[in-house]
Parts: structure tokens; sequence; C-alpha cells
């Protein structure tokens, strides 16, 4: 994802329009697609978060914090956090900190 050109209209696709199973895996597909590896977390969190405009439904929001902890889990190996369900809860937290 690094260096890469994402066009606005399918940033407002994903984050829009993400209710059904397809769409799901088309979020999925373009947050597989950001370089996380060997990155620090509030790193990631903020180029995870620049890459795209977060959806306003808290259910929207857990479901892109959860696939951003697994994403970032899967490149980091030595993070302290054993898995995204243990990394996912601080991510919302750091979000919420840093937006409210």
């Amino acid at each position: 994802m690094k260096g890469a050109f994402l066009p606005l209209l399918f940033s407002f696709y994903i984050t829009d329009r993400h209710s059904d199973e397809g769409n799901i895996a088309t979020m999925h597909a373009f947050v597989d697609m950001i370089d996380l590896r060997n990155t620090g977390f509030v790193d990631a969190l903020r180029m995870f978060l620049q890459a795209f405009r977060l959806p306003g439904e808290a259910q929207k929001i857990d479901r892109f914090m959860l696939k951003f902890a697994e994403r970032y889990i899967e490149g980091n190996t030595q993070t302290p956090f054993a898995n995204a369900g243990e990394l996912s809860p601080p991510a919302v937290a750091y979000l919420m900190l840093m937006t409210g």
C-alpha cells in the first residue's frame, strides 16, 4: 500500500457499503493490501486510518479495527499482543482518544 494511490470513490465504497458478505470481503481485501510489517503500533494505526474514511456507525468501526488488529498481528510477530482480540480494544481506545 505504501506509495499506492487510492481513489476517493473506492474509499467511500468500502466505508459506507459493507453490510453484506461481499462488501465485507472487499473491505478485508483492501485492508490486506496495507503493509503494516515491522511498524510500531501507533504508526501502523495512523497509516491504516489515513488510507480511508471511517464509517460513522460503531459496529462498522469495530469491524475495521478488528481487521486492522488481525493485519497488524500478522505482520508484527514480536508484538506483546497474543492475538487480534487483545489488540482491538487498545486500538479502539487510541482512536477514541485521538478523535474525541
